[in-house]
This record gives structure tokens, C-alpha cells and sequence, in this order.
């Protein structure tokens, strides 16, 4: 239903975090709400660690319980399960147990063992919410559309959220039922919050598109001048606009259909859906509606739900939400994919690739889900397999751009950074010979391999081009400018793009160690304290960061100070799961010697570089 949420490109999700303030009352609503839940449920922590597949005899519940504990934060969710169910055999009623063990079963995706724990739930106030859900999703998949309203209905005193879940879910039964009008007039009414706007007429007019009523046209188009949704919920506005485009070209509107596409398409150029539709036009194909059930109808408002939610640390909720989704649409594309990609955030590539797997071959996504298997087979240091993957995907699609990529990206990570360059100059060439034009990304992207293949003549016209397409990008700026001043050019320049890349972002300690240390290459070993004391607040494990921060202390006098730093790098390099032997044997030697006074040669000339911090700033 929604599109592409790709890792490699301007995805969904970094987009709509950055458009989200212009509507912060429905995040700040939601979340309140909606994590309040998950907050009460103490098992399901943020799952981000990696576990194994041991498992230690217990003989306790508090033995079985603080095993499920340990299995979920380290994000083993199936070894939680089994410790939860040995927990309640020592006490079958214990309830905190059981809302634990529903919120697990919810987000591995095991809905029908969920439901007998929803059973008994349903009237405890901690677990009813996710409880009525659950059963609510059991009636709607079960086509049991009367069963759905009244067990929704039954949580008499729920808030804001769960209001506009019963509304929406409730009306979606309507027209289950046949009452399109019930449906409609229910959608209608329900404007108790300004942030239901969104939900309530994008699912109004996918209720109406499905059973071919002609006010489709006008919700499609109410949602669509909606700029404030636009901004605030992009997820659901981009949604629309291609279902309302996909509804234009069915009605026989195709300049029209062509018009809304391009307004999507400057909201969220990588939305696949958008592509997709394109091509019906040029082939004169009818497009499928966008949403084909009613069952598939209320899946995806529950993956509206929970992609509006979706925001670092919330992906244990986010995730539940998706899992309840998959279990009204188990063939939803885009349900599918971001299952993947909400595991591979929290580190878990190969359960991202059951969920990449089961997209079906007919879905527009199947091609992104076959790319992000070969990305997750990287992650998981299975490189072997994802070259593999990603060369067949080529093989199978030569004109597609991101296969190409993301198969550079694999390159790059394996240190092949001559293949890596090469195909990212053929994802540009792709691009170019469809007629389109490469977004930052590949040039950013071209531009590192070259220049950690020191071709500078080539990395810095590629650099320069990503900072035509996007002047404020920080990593950009960072780069470019790091490298300049590491390279002696150019350094009134290169230290005011690092300084706006710090402006952009002041709280990404990678991005202010690089200031630091451009500092420290100036000689300017006073500003260089200050701004590497300032990334070690940031990032205060990272090997690098303190590294450098004990050279800037070894430059002002405080010997003490640096030998202090250089232990911390180094007891953070041996914390490594590959340990850095290059920088592992230079902060060895310095542990030992101590800093070599500089040759003037070895410092880069501060003279183009002397404006004040406050004053290039400005």
C-alpha cells in the first residue's frame, strides 16, 4: 500500500522525521499514548543486542522470568517466549507474566497463540488495549465484521488513540458488512482531535474507492491539497495521493492522474509506488486498487498507526503494530518490507530476511525486497551471499539503479573501493539513460570511493555535485571539507563546511570530532580541546574521538590528561568485535612515547584559517 522505505535512498523514514515538526501534535499524541502501553511491559525492552541459541535450565519463576528478561534485551524473542511459558507453569495466574508473554508473541508474529493470552486479558487494565487489538484483528480476519465493533467498543474509557482505532476499525467493519453509508458517515463524525484529519479521510476514501462510490474523488482530493498533512504525516499523505492517482487512471483521467503523481513525487521522489503507476500509463495497464479487502483496508491503518509511531526507540512498538497489520494482510508488500527494515534497525538482518522472503513476486516491492536481503546479508558478514544476491538482482534488471548501489555499498564496506566506484558510476549511468537524474546519494557515494582510492581530481567534483543537489547535507559537508583541510586546500572553505555541518548537526559527535580535529591539524590545539571535548560528550566510547582527544591534550601540556585518553581509546579498541590494529598499534606507541614535537611540514598552514569559530558561524 505505502511504497518504498529504502535504506540506501532518501528514504520514508528519514524524510518524514525531519518534516514531523511541522505537526507535532499528532506525534506528541500518539506517542504519548501509544508507548505507554509497551513502557508497562518490562519484557518487551528495546530489543537491539544480539543473543544466541543457549538456553539455561531454570528452577524458578523469578529464574524463568529474569531469563525472558535477558532473552528480549538481547532481542531474542523466541527464547524469551519459552522462558515466559516456564515462568507461568510455576504460576499459571500470575498476570504481569501473561501481558509480558501477548506483547512477545505480538511482535515475533505469532498472532495465534497471541490471541488465547488476549482472551484472558481483555478485562486487565494494563494489557486491555493490546488485547482488544488483538481479538478486534482476530474478528476482522475472521470476517466476523458485527464481533469487531462491540469488542473494541467494550474499552468504554479509552483516550484519544484508542477512539480513533475504534472508529476507524469500526468503520471498516461497516462496510464490511455492506454499510458503505455507516462507514462513511462514522469517518465523518469522528474529529475529536485535529490529528485524526489524516486517518480519517485517507481510510474514508479507500472504503469509498473500494466499493466504486464516487466520493472517493472528492476525499482523494481533500487529502491531497492537505498540506499540513503533507508536512505532518507523510506517510499516510503520500499513500493517498497514489491511490487517488491509480483511482484517476482507472476513471480515465490520465493528465490528471499524471498532475497528482508529479505533486507526490516533490514530496517523496522514492516512493516506488509513484514509478509504478508511471509506467501503467505508458503501457495503457489498468492499476489495481491500492487497497483490494476489506481486511487488507483495516491492516493498513494499523500500519499507518504504527508508522507514525515509528521514531528511534519506539521500534518494539512500532513493530507490534506492523505484526498486527501482517496478520490482516500476510501479502502486503509494503507491510513486509518495513517488518525487514524495523528488524535490521534493531540489528537482526536474518529475521529481516524472513520478512524481505515472503514478499510476493507480484508486489511493486518485490525488487526492493530482494535488494535489502542482499544489504541484511551484508550486515550479517555474509558477504559471499550478498554479492551473490545482488549480482543476480542486476542479472535479472540491468536498468535498475539501486542494485547497482547497493551493490557498491557491499563493495565499499569489504574495502573494494575500485569495484565500489565502478558500479556506482554505472547506478548513475542507469539513471541517466532513463532520463532522470541521480540524487546525492550516489555522487556522495562515488565521491568517498574515490577518495579513498586518493582520487581527489575525482572525488571532489562528486562531492561538489551531491552539495548542488543538497546544500545542507551535514555528511557532505563534513566530508568535503575535512578533506580539504586534511589536504591543505582550500581551508577557509573546508572549515566552514565542517562548521555548518556541525550547525546542522550539533549533537553528531562524529561530525564535531571532525571539526576538532581539523583544528588540531590547523595547530590550533586550544579550539581543538574545546570541540573534542565536546564530541567525546557525544560519543564518549568511541576509539577514534578519544584518540584524538588525547593528542589535542598531549599539545596544550596536559601529559596526564592524554595518557588518560589514550587508555580509554584503547580499552575501547579491545571492546571492539574487530579490533582496529593500525589504530590499536599507533596509540600503543604513543602510550609508550608520547607525541613527537610537529615539523612545520607536518601541520597543515593555519594561516587561510584564522577567523573565529563564532564569527565563520555567522
Amino acid at each position: 500500500m505505502a511504497g518504498l522505505i529504502w535504506k540506501m535512498g532518501q528514504s520514508m523514514t528519514s524524510w518524514h522525521s525531519l518534516r514531523r515538526k511541522a505537526f507535532p501534535l499528532l506525534l506528541s499524541a500518539l506517542v504519548g499514548m501509544g508507548w505507554a502501553m509497551a513502557d508497562q511491559t518490562h519484557v518487551l525492552a528495546a530489543a537491539t543486542g544480539k543473543g544466541d541459541d543457549q538456553r539455561v535450565e531454570v528452577r524458578s519463576q523469578a529464574g524463568a522470568f529474569l531469563a525472558a528478561q535477558i532473552a528480549s534485551e538481547e532481542g531474542d524473542l523466541d527464547r524469551s517466549i519459552d522462558y515466559l511459558r516456564k515462568a507461568l507453569s510455576f504460576d499459571p495466574g500470575e498476570t504481569k507474566l501473561r501481558v509480558n508473554l501477548m506483547m512477545m508473541l505480538l511482535a515475533r508474529g505469532k498472532f495465534d497463540e497471541a490471541i488465547a493470552e488476549a482472551e484472558r486479558l481483555k478485562a486487565v487494565p494494563e494489557a486491555e488495549r493490546f488485547a482488544r487489538l488483538t481479538l478486534g484483528v482476530e474478528a476482522m480476519r475472521g470476517k466476523n465484521f458485527k464481533r469487531v465493533s462491540s469488542i473494541l467498543d467494550g474499552h468504554a474509557d479509552g483516550d484519544d488513540l484508542e477512539r480513533l482505532t475504534q472508529g476507524v476499525l469500526g468503520a471498516w467493519a461497516k462496510a464490511g458488512n455492506g454499510d458503505v453509508d455507516g462507514a462513511l458517515s462514522g469517518l465523518e463524525a469522528l474529529d475529536a482531535q485535529p490529528w485524526y484529519d489524516p486517518f480519517t479521510t485517507l481510510h474514508a476514501a479507500l472504503i469509498a474507492d473500494l466499493h466504486n462510490r464516487p466520493e472517493a474523488d472528492d476525499l482523494y482530493r481533500s487529502l491531497l491539497d492537505d498540506d499540513q498533512a503533507a508536512a505532518g504525516a507523510p506517510d499516510i499523505w503520500v499513500q493517498g495521493v497514489a491511490s487517488y492517482a491509480s483511482w484517476l487512471i482507472r476513471d480515465g483521467r490520465k493528465d490528471f492522474a499524471r498532475s497528482v503523481i508529479s505533486s507526490g513525487e516533490a514530496v517523496a521522489p522514492q516512493f516506488i509506488e509513484f514509478a509504478e503507476l508511471r509506467k501503467k500509463l505508458s503501457a495503457g495497464k489498468r492499476p489495481e486498487r491500492f487497497v483490494k479487502s476489506v481486511r487488507e483496508g483495516a491492516g493498513i491503518y494499523l500500519y499507518d498507526l504504527g508508522m507514525v509511531l515509528n521514531r528511534p526507540g519506539s521500534e518494539a512498538l512500532t513493530r507490534i503494530y506492523l505484526q498486527l497489520a501482517r496478520a490482516l494482510a500476510p501479502q502486503n508488500g509494503t507491510i513486509l518490507v518495513q517488518l525487514g527494515l524495523t528488524e535490521e534497525r534493531l540489528d537482526f538482518p536474518r529475521r529481516a530476511i524472513e520478512y524481505y522472503d515472503q514478499v510476493p513476486n507480484s508486489s511493486p516491492l518485490r525488487r526492493i525486497a530482494d535488494l535489502q536481503s542482499g544489504l541484511a546479508l551484508a550486515d550479517a558478514e555474509d558477504y559471499d551471499s550478498a554479492e551473490k544476491s545482488l549480482k543476480d538482482a542486476i542479472e535479472r534488471d540491468p536498468s535498475e539503479p539501486r542494485a547497482y548501489l547497493a551493490l557498491g555499498d557491499i563493495y565499499a564496506r569489504t574495502e573494494q573501493f575500485a569495484e565500489a566506484a565502478g558500479l556506482y558510476d554505472q547506478a548513475i549511468n542507469a539513471l541517466q539513460e532513463s532520463g532522470e537524474e541521480a540524487d546525492w546519494n550516489f555522487y556522495y557515494r562515488r565521491g568517498m570511493a574515490y577518495e579513498r582510492l586518493k582520487e581527489w581530481d575525482k572525488a571532489e567534483p562528486d562531492f561538489r555535485r551531491a552539495l548542488q543537489l543538497e546544500p545542507d547535507r551535514p555528511e557532505v559537508l563534513n566530508y568535503l571539507g575535512y578533506s580539504l583541510v586534511d589536504r591543505n586546500e582550500k581551508l577557509d572553505e573546508g572549515l566552514n563546511l565542517i562548521r555548518k555541518a556541525v550547525d546542522a548537526r550539533p549533537d553528531a559527535g562524529f561530525i564535531v570530532d571532525s571539526l576538532g580535529w581539523a583544528y588540531y591539524r590547523l595547530g590550533r590545539y586550544e579550539d581543538a580541546v574545546r570541540e573534542l571535548e565536546r564530541a567525546i560528550a557525544l560519543i564518549p566510547e568511541d576509539p577514534t574521538v578519544n584518540d584524538h582527544l588525547g593528542d589535542a591534550y598531549w599539545q596544550v601540556g596536559r601529559k596526564l590528561e592524554a595518557h588518560y585518553q589514550w587508555n580509554a581509546a584503547l580499552a575501547a579498541v579491545e571492546a571492539m568485535e574487530k579490533p582496529d590494529e593500525k589504530l590499536r598499534a599507533a596509540i600503543q606507541e604513543k602510550q609508550a612515547d608520547g607525541l613527537p614535537d610537529e615539523a612545520p611540514s607536518q601541520k597543515a598552514d593555519a594561516s587561510e584559517a584564522t577567523a573565529e569559530p563564532e564569527a565563520a558561524a555567522n
